[in-house]
């Protein structure tokens, strides 16, 4: 019975084996499940994570969508808004230039108000001085004649002529006295006249202040370039109102003493016309010029200052009467070196320029016939004192009368040289005015005629200084006749018939219609 008990229990235990065998290989089969399905739920799960991650991205990205939008929309106004104002900066900046442009012009009129009141001031004063002096010499007349009428009134030997005499000379007085009161009349009329002007000139220089303030910034950069421009106009018309009184002095009866000035009086004449043409020029450079060079300009004003100074100076001795031709002749000589120096520097070559330098060079070369004629006149009165101090001696009277023709045959060829030059003058500013200049090609001509002209007129100085040694006694053993036959005598027929013929070439040349257009170009830098 155990037996069987034991072949139950093992053939239960051997069924029980087998189904072990099967549970066991399905248990491996669900353990391989498992594991599969653990690595499908990892996988599944990294999937997951992958997917909440990319939705927090896609709401961070749609965030920043969003903000980005916003400045989208913030930026879109702000151009909105800039365009806006760069309209309205345009329409400011077009205001702004017109505005500028309508300041300047009335700058421009400001200026040409104050020049005119000034010019009109001046010669005002002057008619003033002159009507001043014009009343003294009346008054004194008036005192003369009253004490002559006492005198006549206390006599009791009148006779009938001198009866006559007395009436006539009364009414002369009476005559007197009604000019008196008519030019006193006069002079209070330009008094009242010269205050006018300067209330006038007062209130534009008042009008021209208030403007500066409302011109740009801009303006600040060529102020002292139109300062040296006007500085320029200032030295111009102190050189011109000089050369007045030199000229008048030179036209007065020369003295044939050894004091008389009339050859310093001749080349101070000189040098101030070329510094007021120097200046005309430089006025007539500055009203074409680009505004690049009439920024650098600015420098020219320091340059200036010392040549003001200087003129100022003279102008102020002028008014005392006790300006000294030579002296001032010398100390001319190193502002004109400064001046030549700017005009080097600055002025450029142009066909404008060029004919403001040949008009310029004329009127050297009529300044300087004008200067021999008046050193032949000198030398010849000189001449003439000469023949009347040696009327004792055994000069011969033949030769005093030949020098004194031929100094009459030299100043009436002067005088027809330098009315040769006035035509040339003319016809030059004919040329301007019909925006003409002469070809450049014919500055060589202007050089040489200039040079004739000038050495002419220094040997005439010379003869005039060394007449002056002969008549003050430094040479008394020169005679008329010595000096006839001098060389510095004998060389001025020569070079005045030289220079004559070099100024009709140069009339000759003005007539010629082959010149040169330079309107467009001066028009264009003045729009500029």
């Amino acid at each position: 019975e155990q037996e069987a008990d034991l072949k139950g229990q093992i053939t239960e235990l051997e069924k029980d084996l087998q189904h072990l065998e099967g549970v066991q290989e399905q248990y491996m089969q669900t353990q391989k499940a498992l594991a599969d399905s653990e690595y499908t739920i990892s996988n599944i799960k990294k999937q997951l994570d992958a997917t909440l991650g990319a939705e927090e991205m896609l709401e961070e990205l749609t965030d920043k969508n969003l903000a980005l939008n916003e400045q989208i929309e913030s930026l879109k106004a702000n151009v909105e808004e800039l365009e806006s104002l760069k309209e309205l900066n345009d329409e400011l900046e077009i205001n702004h230039t017109e505005n500028a442009k309508q300041m300047q012009e009335e700058i421009d009129y400001g200026e040409a108000v104050i020049a005119e009141q000034a010019r009109i001031s001046s010669s005002q004063g002057q008619t003033i001085q002159d009507l001043e002096y014009t009343v003294t010499r009346f008054r004194d007349l008036v005192r003369n004649m009253q004490s002559d009428l006492e005198d006549m009134r206390v006599s009791q030997q009148l006779t009938e002529a001198e009866a006559n005499d007395l009436n006539s000379r009364s009414r002369a007085m009476m005559d007197l006295n009604m000019r008196l009161q008519a030019s006193a009349s006069k002079a209070q009329v330009k008094a009242i006249d010269v205050e006018l002007g300067k209330l006038d000139a007062q209130e534009s220089a008042e009008h021209l202040t208030i403007i500066q303030h409302f011109l740009p910034e801009s303006f600040k950069t060529e102020q002292n370039s139109v300062r040296a421009m006007l500085c320029f106009k200032r030295i111009g018309f102190k050189s011109n109102l000089l050369l007045g009184y030199v000229k008048e002095k030179t036209t007065e009866q020369p003295s044939s003493g050894p004091e008389s000035g009339i050859v310093a009086c001749c080349e101070l004449m000189e040098q101030l016309t070329w510094v007021s043409a120097t200046c005309k020029r430089f006025d007539s450079y500055v009203s074409t010029c680009s505004l690049e060079a009439f920024v650098r300009l600015e420098g020219i004003l320091f340059d200036l200052e010392p040549v003001e100074r200087a003129f100022n100076g003279w102008v102020g001795a002028l008014k005392r009467k006790e300006l000294k031709e030579d002296q001032c002749a010398l100390e001319l000589q190193r502002s004109i070196a400064v001046i030549a120096h700017l005009v080097e520097l600055h002025i450029t070559e142009g066909t404008e320029h060029f004919a403001d330098d040949v008009y310029m060079r004329t009127l050297l070369m009529q300044s300087q016939m004008e200067s021999a004629a008046a050193a032949l006149s000198y030398s010849k009165a000189i001449a003439a004192g000469r023949k009347r101090t040696s009327d004792t001696e055994d000069e011969s009277d033949a030769d005093s009368h030949a020098l004194l023709e031929k100094f009459d045959l030299l100043i009436t060829q002067t005088r027809s040289a330098k009315v040769v030059a006035s035509k040339t003058i003319r016809q030059l500013e004919d040329l301007r005015s019909r925006s003409l200049v002469l070809d450049p090609s014919t500055l060589p001509t202007f050089e040489q005629s200039q040079s004739s002209v000038s050495d002419f007129a220094q040997s005439t100085k010379a003869v005039g200084l060394r007449l002056r040694g002969v008549l003050s006694g430094e040479s008394p053993s020169t005679t008329l006749s010595t000096i006839i036959s001098s060389s510095d005598f004998s060389v001025l027929s020569p070079k005045l018939q030289s220079a004559f013929a070099q100024l009709q070439s140069l009339f000759a040349l003005t007539n010629i219609t082959q010149v040169d257009f330079f309107t467009m170009e001066a028009s264009s830098r003045k729009a500029a």
